[in-house]
């Protein structure tokens, strides 16, 4: 019998370890808001279509290695224009400089109303500064989460979109659904934007300066469901399988004295 309880406590925590190293995945759908279309009626059409979208298996890279990854790769040959063709980084000898106007959040599902969502949307209002008049220069962002506090992961990499001076109509929305891989707590955003064929970061917001970045209530997919139980959180990864374990011999130790 005393068996059989500590092989179950060590199946525990083979299980936790797995569900810690198991692959984050997401489906994104992104696209340029048409500011003569309501913002909830594009939202809710682009929501309509998430469930069709493939989920992507996220790598488990920090933002430090994925700002490596960049520099060392040519953006031309990293990222996707859509249907425009980006400017050629080589057509002008002038600077652009960036900031963030604004970026708002919108938390969109949650089935089992726990408060935490698994589908969320942010829209980037950027501008840019020193562009000839009209010019309409590319740029694309890379979006990371912080959970509770902890390192910046990498979340998704927008296709290249474009920005016209300090319009109002140039914002741009990417639409989340975290699939797997994303326990129940806060996560703050980052975003770090790039102007398209260079590969140093032009402009950067996060919870620490933007309010609506800042503890976002998520949790993936999988976990939002009412046949998903009741959740414990557990940090520290597959730690938490060997403190299990030595918990459990512990256990086992005083019983045979």
């Amino acid at each position: 019998m005393k068996t059989s309880y500590y092989i179950a406590l060590l199946m525990l925590g083979l299980t936790f370890t797995a569900n810690a190293a198991a692959a984050s995945a997401v489906k994104t759908i992104e696209y340029g808001v048409n500011h003569s279309q309501p913002a909830d009626e594009m939202r809710q059409q682009q929501l309509e279509r998430l469930p069709q979208s493939a989920a992507a298996s996220l790598p488990n890279i920090t933002r430090d290695a994925m700002q490596k990854q960049i520099s060392a790769a040519p953006a031309s040959k990293t990222k996707s224009t859509g249907p425009l063709k980006a400017v050629s980084f080589a057509s002008h000898s002038y600077y652009h400089e960036f900031r963030f106007y604004d970026v708002q959040t919108y938390l969109l599902d949650d089935f089992n109303y726990d408060g935490f969502y698994h589908t969320f949307s942010l829209n980037i209002d950027a501008d840019v500064y020193g562009a000839a008049a009209g010019e309409q220069v590319p740029v694309y962002a890379v979006i990371y989460t912080s959970r509770n506090g902890g390192e910046w992961r990498h979340l998704h990499t927008t296709d290249v979109f474009y920005l016209q001076g300090e319009s109002a109509y140039d914002s741009y929305e990417v639409v989340t659904s975290l699939d797997r891989g994303f326990p129940t707590d806060y996560y703050d955003v980052l975003i770090d934007l790039y102007e398209y064929g260079y590969d140093d970061v032009v402009a950067t917001i996060s919870s620490d300066n933007s309010n609506s970045l800042y503890a976002l209530p998520l949790q993936s997919f999988d976990r939002d469901n009412d046949s998903y139980g009741e959740e414990v959180v557990v940090h520290g990864g597959s730690l938490s399988a060997l403190a299990l374990v030595a918990l459990g011999f512990i256990g086992w130790r005083r019983r045979a004295l």
